[in-house]
Parts: structure tokens; C-alpha cells; sequence
């Protein structure tokens, strides 16, 4: 696999030659033996052929009680019940040919003394095989499951040693035939019992424990992040939260992980992470939001007292003054031409204020607006809509979750506002209760106009409006383009651009 070839093909022409033996019998005595560890995924790269696909797997098992029996005349003189000792023996290696014969030596070299054969077993494999094992490893048997469990780049090995981390916690996991499972069982450190993965022998799981696990999975990270990983998995859950990571150090974080094939632990940690980092944003947009409504109300608020005081246009008109003409009667005439003359008179100063306020500043924004009020209030003259607000009954999406919601909150104002939810939103905004009484939009024009620029303003109709295309507004406004709302912002147009 490591030759420096193209092995595909190399593997082909060996199939080519067996394949001749239907033709020419002088094939026939042609054989090869290939020795070695592989998994399929190492042998069979072509992506639209194979050399292999005339296999079969060969189960490979460690060895039986039954089996070993043989190699019970090297105890004979060694041990005080040598069948009592082999079997302590396959239990430590798991029936490994190499660790059976390993330990077997080692008996045959040690004395029994006083000890209980499986003591005296257990002894010998801890003291000569697994206590400084690096030493006590001449034919690197050992060294050589740890290079393939290390083996890869980063990306690869830390998904194989979070997988044997599982099978090291759980006892075992239930065995598929993925490329990471395919590639652990190489290792030699677990292998295929009962449909499980699992833990080969007790002597692998006392070398590569789930320390030296832990070890090496640190070493993958980097220092911050290992130590944060760690402190979060053995934190009680309530203190968890306090170790991920946000802000720049996840960013951070994500960048290391990118490309990588991740443990469950590190694919947890992060995504835990990620979650609190929305939930914080999330949490702190509302905080912005909440404190926007808050201002938004207290200007509001103002603007009432004003209302109420009779000051509000005295109090206001001198923050327009320096601009261009303010909205005339004539103005407004022309947008609304079947508006009475005594609305003609009361209106423009309240409307030129109120767009002040909330930044309709520019004749596409207060063409748009005053087409909006026009065709909503039929040119000020209808503030409550002329049906009886049946077909709102039960909408939830409007908040109308009690019986008479629908007529009770039906369309009113210079928007038509409707549902029990908006009226209880602008209601809050304004210090009213529009909830008791909703009647107030209805009969105050001044309430009325100054919750319609609330709603312009929170539609962002402005920004619809400053795309110079009155049809977009509509859509945002009505779900579609409406003709008279059109028409009004043509004549609003030629009317504020004469000013």
C-alpha cells in the first residue's frame, strides 16, 4: 500500500493473470499470497472498478481454550496447574497469538511460589508487559497498535481515538461496517464480538487506557480549548454553561474544527457553544429591541402630552422651520382632492410634525406616507373600517383568542389596525389602553395618525419607499399592488415636488 506505484494497477494485472487461467493452463501455476493488515478501504481506491471484488472476508478469532491446549507442555514443570494458567493467560490476551506465546514465555521464565495461578498470572502481565511497557516491548507489538491508532493526520485521528474513547466507557458499541470501525479493528486494539466493538484484551485497555486517551485527544487541541473541553465535561450540568466558548474565542475554535473529523465530545462542546452564543445574541437583540420601544414610547408619550395640552404644533413646528415649505392646505388638496375644507386647514401642521418625528423626511417617504393614510382613511374621512370585524374572529395570528375579538378590535385607525395583539402593542407604546378601549383610534384623528407612523416605521416602509418604487410599498402595506394607493402617490408626488 505504501508503494510508490500505482497500486490499482498493479493489483489489476494480478487479476489479469488468474483471469488467464481460463485461457492458457500454464497460468494455473501461477499463485501469489499477499501478507499484511488492510482494510478494504486501503485496497480498493478506483472509484469505478476493483481488483478485489472476487474475495471473501476471512474472520480471524483469537485462540480457544480448546485451541491453545498444545502449548500446555511448556508449563508442565513450570506451573502448579498449567490449564488453570492458560486459561488466566487467553484472558489477558484475549487469545492474541503473539501475547498468548509472549506470556506463556514469561512463565515459563518465573517462578510460581505460594501465589494462585491467576495472582501469579495477573502479576507477571503487570510487572512485564504493561508497567513501562515502552521498554518491555522488543518485538514493538505494542508500539505498533499505537502507531496505527496515531497514525493519519489530525483530521482522522482524533475520530478514531474519540471512537475507541466510546468503546473504553461503554464496554462496547454496537459494530458497523463504517471506514472508522473498519480501521480501529486494524489497529488490533478491539475487535468484532457479538455484533459489538470491543475491547481486544485487558492488556490493551490497561496501556491504551482512557488516559492515555485523554492524553492524546488534549494533544490534538489546542491548549485553551483542551483545557475548556475538560472543565466542561466533568462540570455539574448547571455549571457547564460557564465553560464554552463565545466571541472570538469560538470563532477561534470553529476554526480548528474546520475540516476535521471531530468526537462526539468535541462535536457537543461546540455545538453547546454555538447555541449559547445564539441565545446571547438572540437575548441581546431583544434587550436593544426592548430598549428602542422603551424610547419610542416615551416620545410618544411626549407627543400626547402635547396633544393633550393643545401645544403640540406651537412645540413643533419651530424644529421644521428651517426646512423647505412645510405641507400647505393646497398640498393637501391636491392629494386628496374630496378632503373638506375644514380638514384642508387642521391637518397639514399635525401631519408635517408627526413626519418630522419620525423621519419621513424626503418626498419619497412622505409621498408614500400620505398615499398611505389617504387610501386607508379614504382621504381622512373613515378611521374605522366598514365591516363588522366577523372575519378577524379567531384569528390567533392576531391575537383574537377570545370570544367578540374579532369585532371588538376590528380595523381602526389611520392603518386600519387590527387584532387584539397590535392593539395591545401600540397601546403599550402610547401609555393607552387600547385594549378597554379601542374606540380611541378610531375617535382621536391625532391617535390615529400618530400610531400609523409607529407602523410605518416598524414595517420599514420607509426603506420600501426610498427605492423610489410606490409598488413595493404597496405590497408591504396590502400584500399586493394596489392601483388607488398608486394613484395617490402620483398626485402626492407632482404636489410636494411644487413645494
Amino acid at each position: 500500500l505504501s508503494l510508490p506505484f500505482d497500486t490499482d494497477g498493479f493489483f489489476s494485472c494480478i487479476r489479469s493473470l488468474r483471469e488467464r487461467r481460463a485461457e492458457h493452463n500454464a497460468y494455473q501455476r501461477l499463485s501469489f499470497c499477499f501478507l499484511g493488515v488492510a482494510t478494504p478501504y486501503q485496497l480498493i481506491r478506483h472509484r469505478s472498478g476493483s481488483s478485489f471484488n472476487v474475495g471473501h472476508p476471512v474472520p480471524m478469532a483469537g485462540f480457544q481454550l480448546a485451541e491453545a491446549r498444545p502449548l500446555l507442555g511448556g508449563l508442565s514443570s513450570q506451573v502448579q496447574d498449567p490449564e488453570a494458567a492458560l486459561a488466566a493467560v487467553l484472558h489477558w490476551s484475549g487469545g492474541q497469538p503473539y501475547l498468548t506465546q509472549k506470556l506463556l514465555e514469561l512463565l515459563s521464565q518465573s517462578t510460581q511460589g505460594e501465589q494462585a495461578t491467576n495472582d501469579w498470572v495477573e502479576a507477571v502481565v503487570k510487572r512485564q508487559v504493561i508497567d513501562n511497557w515502552q521498554s518491555q516491548d522488543p518485538q514493538d507489538h505494542l508500539k505498533s497498535i499505537r502507531d496505527r491508532l496515531l497514525a493519519g493526520d489530525e483530521r482522522s485521528r482524533g475520530r478514531l481515538l474519540a471512537l475507541y474513547q466510546q468503546v473504553l466507557e461503554q464496554g462496547g458499541i454496537p459494530l458497523d461496517e463504517s471506514e472508522d470501525h473498519q480501521f480501529l479493528r486494524l489497529s488490533g486494539v478491539v475487535s468484532a464480538q457479538d455484533g459489538r466493538l470491543c475491547l481486544t484484551n485487558p492488556i490493551y485497555g490497561a496501556v491504551f487506557s482512557r488516559e492515555w486517551v485523554a492524553e492524546q485527544l488534549a494533544a490534538l487541541r489546542p491548549p485553551i480549548y483542551g483545557e475548556a473541553i475538560r472543565g466542561w465535561e466533568v462540570a455539574p450540568a448547571e455549571n457547564r454553561p460557564s465553560h464554552l466558548f463565545s466571541g472570538a474565542a469560538l470563532e477561534e475554535a470553529l476554526g480548528w474544527a474546520k475540516g476535521k473529523r471531530l468526537s462526539d465530545a468535541d462535536q457537543a462542546f461546540l455545538e453547546a457553544s454555538r447555541e449559547a452564543e445564539e441565545r446571547a445574541r438572540v437575548a441581546e437583540l431583544e434587550t436593544s429591541r426592548t430598549k428602542e420601544q422603551a424610547a419610542q414610547a416615551t416620545r410618544l408619550k411626549g407627543l400626547l402630552l402635547l396633544v393633550s395640552k393643545g401645544a403640540f404644533v406651537r412645540d413643533r413646528l419651530a424644529k421644521v422651520a428651517g426646512r423647505a415649505r412645510p405641507l400647505r392646505p393646497g398640498d393637501l388638496k391636491v392629494i386628496m382632492p374630496t378632503l373638506n375644507s375644514a380638514k384642508i386647514e387642521i391637518y397639514p401642521p399635525f401631519l408635517e410634525v408627526i413626519m418630522h418625528e419620525f423621519s419621513i423626511n424626503t418626498p419619497l417617504r412622505q409621498a408614500a406616507f400620505l398615499a398611505m393614510i389617504a387610501h386607508e382613511t379614504v382621504e381622512l374621512t373613515f378611521f374605522e373600517e366598514y365591516g363588522d370585524g366577523s372575519i378577524y374572529e379567531g384569528s390567533i395570528d392576531l391575537g383574537n383568542t377570545q370570544p367578540g375579538d374579532g369585532h371588538r378590535y376590528k380595523g381602526r385607525g389611520a392603518v386600519m389596525l387590527a387584532g387584539r395583539a397590535n392593539y395591545q402593542r401600540f397601546g403599550d407604546a402610547l401609555d393607552l389602553d387600547l385594549i378597554s378601549h379601542p374606540e380611541l383610534l378610531s375617535s382621536s384623528p391625532e391617535i390615529a395618525l400618530l400610531v400609523g407612523a409607529a407602523y410605518w416605521n416598524e414595517r420599514k416602509l420607509g426603506e420600501a419607499a426610498d427605492s423610489g418604487n410606490p409598488a413595493r410599498v404597496s405590497r408591504l402595506l396590502m400584500g399586493t399592488v394596489n392601483k388607488n394607493f398608486l394613484s395617490y402617490c402620483k398626485r402626492a408626488m407632482v404636489a410636494l415636488n411644487t413645494r
